[in-house]
């Protein structure tokens, strides 16, 4: 059935009401729903006993940080931009209980304009994202030579605007629940800055990390990273080290190796870290082959002397 209107101008004004109302809905962005399923079927042979209390060899299916979040911007006029994002953790291999499977990750708002962004709640740390960038496996556990932190809580966050390539960022952690107990300051309990440079295919950056804690938490972590892309190839180097006031210091240093071939990665990586007067080694080998953009299968293996045991993970990963 198809209305008409005996009076046009009842009609044309219904129809001006109707943009009327519509429009704010039209011209703001709502929420972005995305995430990430990663499981993989995981050989473990180890030499020590895990937290579970298993030791030797076992399989088991395992989720490596599948996630699901939503983000979104709101423009605000005057050259500004609300920004925001919450994001979450959940075992998609057990996912028995999500009251105990469920993890926040990330969970911030912030505003932006010409000046740059400021943002206050759960985020990145500027330390990962500078120097980190050796951080591209697929199967848990190869990362396990980063020394400095990754995602904290009570974090006042500030990024410039990107200028020739270049930015920085400033974050202050005060009083953060997740940070070991000895940081438990009324005040600021760490700060970092880094410097950033991505132009092309070349990406730079250091990072300083300042724990003001007492005992084992007084201590500094200075790191750099560096990524590089050419003909098919690209090739990561990265360093840590980190001075503490009443114990050993430590270091680490990873050097990545990747070449794309058609739909496939191959990827290759070295780490050696000494802590706590040990050295150890930790070197993986790995492919990934790319259906789609969002959908991947993969296998790796990892010689882990830090977590003494070596894995084979073989899986799959959908983002959307």
């Amino acid at each position: 059935m198809i209305w008409k209107a005996n009076n046009p101008s009842k009609a044309t004004l219904a129809l001006a009401v109707t943009i009327t109302l519509l429009t704010p809905l039209a011209t703001e962005a709502g929420p972005r729903v995305y995430g990430r399923i990663r499981n993989a079927l995981v050989y473990t042979d180890r030499d020590h006993k895990n937290r579970d209390g298993r030791s030797g060899n076992d399989w088991d299916v395992q989720s490596h940080t599948s996630r699901f979040g939503l983000k979104g911007s709101e423009r605000l006029g005057s050259g500004f931009k609300a920004i925001y994002q919450l994001e979450w953790e959940v075992d998609t291999a057990n996912g028995v209980n999500l009251g105990r499977q469920l993890r926040n990750r990330l969970g911030y708002a912030g505003l932006k304009s010409g000046w740059g962004t400021l943002s206050i709640g759960r985020q990145w740390t500027p330390h990962y994202i500078a120097v980190n960038k050796s951080d591209v496996w697929q199967v848990g556990g190869v990362n396990d030579q980063y020394l400095g932190p990754t995602r904290l809580g009570d974090m006042l966050l500030y990024r410039t605007p990107e200028y020739l390539g270049f930015n920085a960022r400033l974050a202050l952690v005060m009083a953060s629940e997740d940070d070991p107990p000895n940081l438990g300051r009324d005040g600021v309990d760490i700060w970092n800055a880094s410097i950033d440079f991505n132009n092309g295919p070349v990406s730079i950056g250091t990072s300083f990390v300042d724990y003001r804690g007492s005992g084992p938490e007084n201590r500094e972590l200075w790191g750099v990273g560096a990524k590089y892309r050419f003909s098919g190839f690209t090739v990561i180097a990265q360093y840590e080290y980190e001075r503490e006031q009443v114990s050993d210091n430590a270091y680490e240093w990873s050097l990545v190796g990747e070449y794309k071939l058609k739909n496939n990665i191959l990827r290759v990586m070295y780490s050696d870290q000494e802590k706590n007067g040990s050295n150890s080694a930790n070197w993986a080998l790995g492919v990934q082959h790319y259906f789609s953009r969002r959908t991947s299968i993969y296998a790796e293996f990892q010689n882990s002397r830090i977590k003494r045991e070596q894995r084979y993970g073989s899986g799959l990963r959908v983002d959307f």
